[in-house]
């Protein structure tokens, strides 16, 4: 994934799309449902490079979501 890219998700029914910060660890989650954002805190790079293309919204909810990382809503 290209460095603070925003990713578009088009084959998830609960993901929009997601960016990467690298230099602070953060991912920005956007959801479908009604548009929040929320950030994910010191999650490292494998675990974002490990999002497949297949299926980025059961890999984002299983490795973020669900996976203990301290979050926050940012809108």
């Amino acid at each position: 994934m290209k460095k603070n890219q925003w990713v578009h998700v088009t084959n998830s029914s609960l993901i929009s799309g997601y960016k990467y910060f690298p230099e602070e660890k953060r991912v920005h989650v956007e959801f479908k449902n009604n548009s929040s954002m929320y950030a994910y805190f010191n999650v490292p790079a494998h675990v974002v490079n490990s999002i497949s293309e297949e299926a980025p919204g059961n890999d984002i909810h299983s490795k973020i979501i669900k996976g203990g990382y301290e979050y926050k809503k940012i809108n």
